[in-house]
C-alpha cells in the first residue's frame, strides 16, 4: 500500500529499477559488474539524492 503511494506521488523515480537494483545487490553480488555499478551511481544518484530531499520533506 505505501508503496503505491509512493510511486504515484513521486513517478520520476524508476522504482523497478530502484527494486532490481537492490535485488541485484543483495542476491547477484558475485556477478556485479563493477562499471555498470559506478555509472549507475555516476548518472542516477544526484536525481535520486533530490528527490529523496523532497520526499524526506514531505513526509516528515
Amino acid at each position: 500500500m505505501m508503496g503505491d503511494v509512493l510511486n504515484n506521488r513521486y513517478p520520476e523515480i524508476p522504482w523497478s529499477d530502484v527494486k532490481g537494483i537492490r535485488n541485484i545487490l543483495a542476491h547477484d553480488y558475485f556477478n556485479i559488474d563493477p562499471e555498470e555499478i559506478y555509472k549507475i551511481c555516476a548518472s542516477d544518484l544526484l536525481i535520486l539524492k533530490q528527490v529523496l530531499t523532497r520526499m524526506r520533506r514531505d513526509l516528515f
